[in-house]
């Protein structure tokens, strides 16, 4: 994976997180053209996803975020499972604020997981957005879409040998 290059909602994510007794280092940031952006983070404990909207200019990271264990096993399959396409899978939402900061009527939703050597590219599809991610070299599947609040995207990895799988959650 590239090194996450230096972005003002990397810094409002790290300046997030900075409070916690945690050494988080950037492992891949997606900025969406609609103003928002997803950075992933990882510590030696944890994992998190800070979802950062921009705001009249101003990248803001929410007042709340979830982390997950980070996984212990960087191994993954050679092939996909099509009973569990994507490993050790995450996601986060964040409500979407309108123009006066009130919340509007659709969400930011990341997904993250590990993907099988054989995957692609990982495609996360709601009513109002879809996004289709390169599989980084290491397994590393991550994708950020707008969808309409309280939707659940689909989300389907896509495999060398034509596969299309869907992710059940």
């Amino acid at each position: 994976m590239n090194p996450v290059p230096s972005h003002p909602a990397l810094t409002a994510a790290q300046a997030r997180l900075a409070a916690l007794d945690q050494q988080f280092q950037p492992v891949a940031m997606i900025e969406h053209e609609e103003g928002a952006a997803a950075v992933l983070l990882e510590s030696r404990d944890f994992r998190v996803i800070v979802i950062v909207a921009n705001q009249d200019g101003e990248w803001v990271a929410p007042s709340i975020v979830a982390g997950t264990p980070r996984p212990t096993s960087r191994s993954r399959p050679a092939r996909t499972a099509e009973h569990r396409p994507l490993l050790r899978m995450s996601r986060s939402r964040v409500p979407h604020a309108d123009a006066n900061g009130e919340r509007a009527d659709t969400s930011w939703s990341a997904v993250l997981g590990t993907a099988a050597a054989d995957a692609t590219t990982l495609t996360v599809i709601s009513t109002i957005d879809s996004y289709t991610a390169p599989i980084a070299s290491n397994g590393l599947a991550f994708a950020l879409v707008r969808t309409p609040t309280g939707e659940h995207p689909l989300i389907h990895v896509h495999t060398a040998d034509g596969r299309i799988l869907p992710v059940r959650s």
